[in-house]
Parts: structure tokens; C-alpha cells; sequence
């Protein structure tokens, strides 16, 4: 992870891979066919649910949608 990173933004990051991880374990699916229903490699859902990767706003969407959710559901606590 780059060391220009604030804890807050290191945070939600991980915040957003956890959420991923548990929709993705609800929903009986494994990184790699997560990673072939939105277009992505199972390198960067690994990633992105360790918080090392940064998604874009169309790949949240993407993501929710494969796992029958919301973005904001993705990235906030409340929603």
C-alpha cells in the first residue's frame, strides 16, 4: 500500500474489502468467480479484499451488482 495513504483512507479501503469478502462468502461464490462475473482477474479481487487496491466508482458498481447489492452498501457502514 503507498505510504501516501492516510490511516482514514487505508480504512475505508479495508472497510470496503471486508464487505466484499462477506457479500461474496454469502453468496457462495469464490475471488475468481467474482472476478469473471464483473471482468476483473482474481489477482485484484485478492486485492481489493485485502484493501490494497483502490477501486473505481464503475467497478464498485460492477461489484454490487454481481453480489445483488448497492455501492453505497459497499462503502458505508449505514446503508
Amino acid at each position: 500500500m503507498p505510504a501516501s495513504r492516510s490511516p482514514e483512507e487505508v480504512n475505508c479501503l479495508r472497510s470496503v474489502g471486508n464487505r466484499v469478502r462477506l457479500l461474496r462468502a454469502v453468496h457462495s461464490m469464490s475471488q475468481a468467480e467474482l472476478a469473471e462475473r464483473v471482468g476483473l482477474s482474481r489477482i485484484y479481487v485478492g486485492a481489493l479484499e485485502r484493501g490494497t487496491a483502490n477501486p473505481t466508482l464503475l467497478t464498485l458498481r460492477r461489484i454490487a451488482e454481481a453480489l445483488d447489492t448497492t455501492v453505497a452498501r459497499l462503502t458505508t457502514d449505514e446503508a
